[in-house]
């Protein structure tokens, strides 16, 4: 039913950008793929281990390799048969489940790292998705904990089900961000971080989860090669190495031709320079978003449902387009 895809890791790091490259070159070796600790400073962090950063990597390349409808293949084709929707102001209720935050970035500028900070900064405000996995469970793990750990038949279950934003196949395992883990951490009152790839939006644009979408963006060249100097490329799970003046030259493209489709879909952008002023300002547009009146679909709102109707009969309509928002009186011979 899935197809393995682990292969060609070192290939097509960055979406929208084919060069070959020589992954081989000063790679260091690590010694698993969940090398990466999960306590920090006595926080336990879930969803951040390598295998599940990889399979996504993975399964977006294979996206972008069989699919035409992806931004790699012309970037000046639209993610929407239809680019203009009505919206209405919405402000969130006390009452109201806190609205999901997605952080879109292509890979390479950051959006993990600036997921981590703001979670570890604020544990009790901040929270992502506990992955679900068909990998069997390791000495020390405990399910729902690092993962959900299911069988592969309940898996595809859910699959058949709509039930995951994303999933993929690395190293003959299944791994995938469900729908029913994120709504339980907005259940409980707390803000549900996560980073998504585009294609994934549409699936995530609902009046439940009221998305809150922020595109991060990389810096001028000149802070890129200073901020990322240390930085490490991962490669596979067990390997990674140094950044190199192609990679990022691929980083830039990429996130131009992700900015240029996906646009119409982001609410605010956010540049990844140095991460303690990124992660500031992000937490500033996070406030925005929970505390203060934003711009949202029409259906999102159930009590402006009577206005939608009433501007309707009067031939007013809001709609937004590349990210702006017009209001259109149809009544008048002018618009």
């Amino acid at each position: 039913m899935f197809e393995e895809v682990w292969c060609d890791i070192t290939l097509n790091r960055f979406p929208g950008v084919s060069r070959p490259v020589d992954e081989k070159a000063d790679e260091e070796p690590l010694n698993n793929d969940e090398a990466e600790s999960d306590v920090i400073n006595g926080l336990y962090l879930a969803g951040f281990r390598r295998s599940l950063r990889l399979w996504r990597r993975m399964a977006y390349r294979g996206c972008r390799l069989s699919c035409s409808s992806c931004y790699s293949c012309s970037p000046h084709s639209t993610s929407l048969s239809n680019p203009y929707e009505e919206v209405v102001l919405y402000q969130r209720s006390p009452q109201e489940n806190p609205r999901l935050i997605v952080l879109v970035g292509t890979s390479g500028v950051g959006v993990n790292e600036l997921r981590k900070n703001l979670i570890r900064m604020k544990p009790s405000l901040f929270k992502g998705p506990i992955p679900h996995t068909t990998r069997p469970m390791r000495e020390g793990e405990q399910t729902g904990r690092e993962y959900h750990f299911v069988t592969r038949e309940l898996f595809e279950y859910m699959v058949c089900n709509n039930r995951f934003l994303e999933y993929g196949l690395c190293r003959g395992h299944l791994y995938g961000t469900s729908s029913d883990a994120i709504r339980e951490v907005l259940k409980k009152g707390r803000i549900c971080i996560i980073d998504a790839e585009p294609h994934s939006l549409h699936a995530l644009r609902s009046r439940k989860l009221k998305p809150y979408v922020i595109f991060i963006r990389p810096p001028e060249r000149d802070v890129l090669r200073l901020t990322r100097q240390h930085a490490r490329i991962l490669t596979s799970c067990c390997s990674c190495r140094a950044y190199t003046e192609e990679d990022y030259e691929e980083l830039e493209e990429a996130s131009g031709l992700m900015e240029m489709k996906y646009r119409q879909l982001f609410d605010r952008t956010v540049e990844n320079g140095r991460l303690e002023e990124a992660t500031a300002e992000l937490l500033s547009v996070i406030q925005e978003a929970q505390e203060e009146e934003q711009w949202v679909p029409a259906p999102w709102s159930v009590p402006e449902e009577s206005r939608r109707e009433e501007r309707r009969d009067k031939g007013i309509r809001e709609e937004r387009r590349g990210g702006l928002t017009y209001t259109m009186d149809y009544t008048s011979d002018v618009y």
